[in-house]
């Protein structure tokens, strides 16, 4: 479950468009009254004098990891407000931008596209890594008795199926099994008792069956 955190930098008229996007059964995320709370921070309209300020300790408040989203044109480069003498311009005149979308307003599809990306990007600032002796270490290669076509193949129709999170969620695990003998697969599926995992498991072992025959 993420958090998110509306950030609004001057009024816009997209701002029920993401509102609406951002309940725990879109998104699985929700709006809280304080940056320092949140893990994403959302800016939506373009940055003015008057605003700067409070953006830039909305942003600080914010902890680490975090993400920043501009939203909108006005979010993005200040949208028809530009030239005005009291705007600064975009989000990124004043603090980092992860996530850029686009729109006057962004349509919905857009919009929960660029969440799906901020949240993904949000996850691999999570599991980072600052510089160390590990470096030096050969990456390990997941899945090695696996020739690496055929990881390709299943993971690309375990995606077809699930989705792109849980699908490839789905492969690992169905790689990992099938690494220790197909009677530890069925075991696996026994455990779990999901038909719909059920289903996609059968797809990927005829992707491996038409493998091994050619």
């Amino acid at each position: 479950m993420w958090t998110a955190a509306a950030a609004t930098v001057a009024k816009s008229k997209s701002s029920p468009r993401f509102l609406r996007c951002l309940t725990p059964n879109v998104l699985a995320s929700k709006v809280v009254p304080s940056p320092r709370h949140a893990d994403i921070l959302l800016f939506t309209g373009a940055v003015t004098r008057a605003m700067r300020s409070p953006a830039l300790r909305a942003w600080q408040s914010a902890p680490d990891p975090k993400i920043c989203i501009s939203y909108g044109a006005c979010g993005n480069s200040g949208g028809i407000f530009h030239d005005l003498y009291c705007v600064w311009g975009g989000t990124d005149k004043i603090v980092p931008v992860d996530v850029y979308i686009p729109g006057c307003p962004p349509t919905p599809a857009a919009t929960l596209y660029g969440f799906a990306m901020a949240l993904g990007l949000l996850e691999q600032k999570i599991h980072a890594r600052a510089p160390g002796e590990l470096d030096e270490q050969p990456a390990e290669i997941l899945h090695p008795d696996m020739v690496q076509p055929l990881r390709v193949k299943v993971d690309r129709e375990a995606r077809r199926l699930a989705g792109y999170r849980y699908g490839r969620q789905i492969a690992d695990d169905y790689m990992t099994q099938l690494g220790q003998g197909e009677h530890q697969v069925a075991r696996w599926l026994e455990a779990e008792n999901d038909p719909r995992l059920t289903e996609i498991v059968t797809h990927l072992n005829h992707v491996v069956e038409e493998a091994r025959i050619r």
